[in-house]
């Protein structure tokens, strides 16, 4: 996995603590898009980089797609994205108890779902996360005993249960999810409220995982 990491510039004074940070998590379906992309920004590095500028570490990930790897993949991906930025927290001048998750569309489903699962086991990564930041050697990390919980998220039109969203979508007429290829059946590796495991639809929506103690959503 690889991300972009904006700095702040060395002009600007950190905080006693560091400066907080924000996770990016691009959109795409869950099919496609990058960590440099975002409808509809002609340059979005540039849109980051001004965010940065005016004190945030702010990163921009990567996460397997759902043609290569099916949920839950990309939470995995996410907090070990996560972690990887709270253990190089001072390497990068980062506050990471001011931590915030943010996506576009199945970026913001990602962001929300990072709120609200915290600590959750089956969502955790599997394996040791290797991440590669520009300049910097990659290094092989393991991802236990470090929080990968967030103080909020922000989430730009996401998607928060895959078990209504076809019925929504046939009052709004808008996409038919009646269709195996839709981004939702290919993410969770199969078609339609009928067919799926009710318990897979419900693992994969962030609404499950909703409480009291979840931090602000946006």
């Amino acid at each position: 996995m690889t991300l972009d990491l904006y700095l702040p510039p060395t002009s600007r004074e950190p905080p006693a603590g560091g400066f907080p940070i924000v996770l990016y998590i691009h959109g795409g379906g869950w099919l496609a898009g990058n960590a440099r992309r975002s409808v509809p920004f002609v340059d979005f590095p540039s849109v980051l980089a001004s965010l940065s500028a005016r004190g945030y570490v702010l990163a921009s990930i990567e996460y397997r797609l759902s043609g290569e790897a099916k949920f839950p993949a990309q939470a995995e991906d996410v907090k070990a994205s996560i972690g990887w930025l709270r253990r190089h927290a001072s390497t990068y001048g980062i506050d990471s108890s001011r931590f915030v998750a943010w996506g576009v569309s199945a970026g913001g489903y990602l962001s929300s779902l990072a709120a609200v699962s915290c600590q959750t086991p089956a969502l955790a990564p599997k394996q040791s996360a290797q991440i590669s930041v520009p300049d910097t050697s990659a290094a092989r990390i393991t991802t236990s005993n470090v929080s990968d919980c967030v103080q909020a998220s922000v989430a730009w039109y996401g998607v928060f249960d895959l078990a209504t969203i076809a019925t929504q979508a046939k009052q709004d007429k808008a996409m038919s999810r009646d269709d195996p290829k839709a981004p939702e059946w290919q993410l969770i590796g199969c078609f339609g409220n009928s067919r799926c495991d009710p318990k897979k639809i419900a693992a994969a929506s962030p609404v499950t995982y909703v409480n009291r103690n979840d931090p602000p959503c946006y």
